[in-house]
């Protein structure tokens, strides 16, 4: 979970997404609700009811260059001090939804304690609709292994005093309203949002279910789009030190002849080139994959 600036999380229950913000000293002491700027439903509609609008919401995220405004992209290419300070991680784009739940729900997500379980959209719109039916609001907030990684390092550049590290992210945003909810926090957060690799209609979610026991289970969906290794995506490979690697983008599509194309142009290029393991199941199935990724 990534957790941004001084805002609560956001929560999506039965008045759809709103944000609760702290009040300045001095001000009424009481916490107030203000709507989010990237609402998925109107005031007074149920959880349900918020996902279900997202998905027929279209908020195309417009790829940012990574060069920012300060520098054109050719000029940075050949700069090694602003190269040296870069890293690029390739992830997908996940939109956590946080419940507390009774161990019998887990049974009814047909999921094991402590597990994950990829589920379709469909099951994803059953399980909403039936936190809401049960009374569970969910806490809303941008998620991901590789994500919550790259904000910590903007975060430890901004802290550290010393020259910027430019950080940037490509990979799975969609082009729902949950995309463009993430695509804006983690700007917000420091990290430059380059969405031109993969670009599916529904941004990928993960359903966090915690038990009294305080263990979590999770229900994982993605859009299914295939990798695609695109100029936009070689030249933000060409101008950065580290890229970091997503360990889940190997559960996508032809990922596997992508992602080997991806981190040699990156050796090629002088590029540091890291993996994550994503979880068990994931090394499991992908094994192989992994240590041939590596080798090269």
């Amino acid at each position: 979970m990534v957790r941004l600036g001084k805002s609560f999380p956001t929560r999506l229950g039965k008045r759809g997404l709103q944000t609760w913000r702290r009040v300045p000293a001095g001000r009424n002491s009481n916490i107030s609700r203000s709507s989010s700027s990237n609402t998925l439903a109107k005031p007074g509609s149920t959880a349900a009811q918020a996902l279900v609008t997202s998905q027929h919401t279209t908020a195309r995220l417009i790829p940012t260059s990574l060069a920012g405004p300060s520098m054109p992209s050719t000029q940075r290419a050949q700069d090694p001090q602003w190269t040296s300070r870069s890293v690029l991680g390739l992830s997908q784009a996940m939109v956590d939804f946080t419940a507390c739940v009774p161990e019998s729900f887990l049974k009814q997500c047909n999921v094991e304690k402590g597990a994950r379980r990829v589920i379709s959209l469909q099951e994803r719109h059953e399980v909403i609709e039936s936190l809401d039916r049960m009374g569970c609001s969910s806490t809303v907030s941008p998620g991901g292994s590789v994500a919550n990684t790259l904000v910590d390092v903007a975060r430890l550049s901004a802290a550290s005093g010393g020259p910027p590290v430019r950080v940037s992210m490509a990979g799975s945003v969609g082009t729902d309203a949950l995309g463009c909810y993430f695509n804006a926090q983690m700007k917000k957060a420091g990290v430059n949002m380059l969405v031109d690799p993969i670009n599916p209609s529904h941004t990928g979610t993960v359903m966090v279910l915690t038990t009294p026991d305080a263990q979590r289970s999770f229900l994982s969906f993605f859009d299914s789009g295939e990798m695609q290794l695109t100029p936009h995506l070689v030249q933000a490979i060409s101008s950065t030190k580290m890229l970091v690697i997503e360990g889940y983008m190997l559960e996508l599509p032809g990922a596997a002849q992508c992602l080997h194309a991806i981190a040699s142009l990156a050796r090629s290029q002088g590029v540091q080139v890291a993996l994550t393991a994503g979880d068990p199941g994931v090394v499991e199935r992908h094994r192989s994959t992994m240590k041939n990724l590596m080798s090269r």
